[in-house]
């Protein structure tokens, strides 16, 4: 099984705009980040060789912000909210399926799976 990728982010100090790291992050993951327009907060983080998920928990929470799927092409205007959006619809694929289908690690699977709204 392979393990979760690793990454390291380090703003130096220096305030810089959450949806640059979290842009960055999507990348990494193969997630297509869509921000609110509130979402354009400035923060100052370092994170040396953590995985992936982590990192994207750790950016959302110090910026104050939280995760939802969408599979608009356009984010609702919701405050502090961060879509992430994969070219298929997964909200019915299991972490497993995820992680097989796109490459990612357990906790990126788990990480979009947890996100997921409640099902009435």
């Amino acid at each position: 099984m392979a393990s979760e990728v690793r990454v390291t982010v380090d703003t130096h100090g220096r305030e810089t705009d959450v949806r640059d790291i979290l842009g960055f992050l999507g990348q990494t993951a193969g997630v297509n980040f869509l921000f609110s327009p509130q979402a354009n907060k400035k923060i100052r983080i370092t994170l040396t060789d953590v995985p992936l998920s982590q990192a994207i928990e750790a950016v959302l929470s110090v910026a104050g912000l939280t995760l939802e799927g969408t599979t608009s092409t356009k984010p609702p205007a919701m405050p502090g909210v961060v879509f992430y959006q994969i070219p298929v619809n997964i909200d019915s694929l299991s972490a497993e399926s995820i992680m097989k289908a796109f490459g990612v690690g357990r906790e990126v699977a788990e990480l979009l799976v947890q996100a997921r709204p409640p099902k009435p």
